[in-house]
């Protein structure tokens, strides 16, 4: 093998560990983390080689949104990956209580783990005192200028 080869090798080489290093780095440490707050209204296990648990949330608030006044929803996509949660989920899915979801969130995934981009890594009940309201607040739609 000529020494031209063994550099090319060489060099492939280390970009393959350079872009698994960062991918490990970026999986290993979170990009961000927090917490949300709604009622779990769906909870599957699917996939095809790799079953994972992907929850949905939704998040409800008050606002306008063009220009309707009245009670919006979102939904929140999220994996359990923590098998010792799942009971605590599949409660709040099935009495439908309000639940405040703590999450980690992935710059990459890798498919087969998790279908979202949010990791739940913990599930506590809201008990409703105290606690503030969500609000979504939409600006006015802007009309043609003259």
């Amino acid at each position: 093998m000529s020494w031209k080869a063994k550099a090319l090798c060489a060099a492939f080489g280390l970009a393959v560990l350079g872009g698994t290093g960062l991918y490990v780095k970026d999986m290993a440490y979170d990009y961000s983390d927090g917490t949300r707050t709604g009622t779990v209204f769906k909870l599957s296990h699917k996939g095809v080689l790799c079953k994972t648990w992907e929850g949905q949330m939704n998040m409800d608030g008050f606002g306008a949104v063009d220009g309707q006044r009245g009670q919006v929803t979102s939904a929140f996509d999220f994996t359990v990956m923590n098998k010792d949660l799942l009971p605590k989920f599949e409660e709040a899915e099935r009495t439908h209580e309000r639940v405040e979801i703590t999450y980690r969130q992935v710059k990459w995934k890798l498919s087969c783990l998790q279908e979202s981009d949010y990791v739940a890594t913990d599930v506590k009940k809201v008990d409703g005192q105290g606690n503030a309201i969500p609000f979504i607040i939409a600006l006015p739609p802007q009309g043609p200028k003259r």
